[in-house]
């Protein structure tokens, strides 16, 4: 289960931010959506602090970064498997 924890940015700063070049501006999009809607959830439930991602995919759709849900997350994890693949993950600092 992939879950998405509040973290305070700042705890990323000693850590080497790629650069936003490296990956296609379609990417850079979602990953800001994705960023935004995470960053909303935990606004709107201030008690929480993780949530699985499945949870969070209806307020991904809502927000346009993905058409429809398959398999509890499916487009999301593939999302992140491809930003692994580019050494990318460290744009959404909240995953773990």
């Amino acid at each position: 289960m992939l879950l998405v924890f509040k973290e305070d940015p700042t705890k990323f700063k000693a850590r080497y931010i790629p650069n936003l070049n490296s990956v296609k501006y379609i990417m850079e999009e979602k990953i800001r959506k994705i960023n935004s809607v995470i960053d909303e959830y935990f606004a709107k439930y201030p008690k929480l602090d993780r949530v699985a991602v499945k949870y969070l995919m209806k307020d991904f759709i809502k927000a346009g970064v993905y058409k429809k849900d398959y398999q509890e997350g499916l487009p999301l994890r593939n999302d992140l498997r491809d930003l692994d693949k580019a050494g990318q993950l460290i744009l959404i600092p909240s995953l773990i």
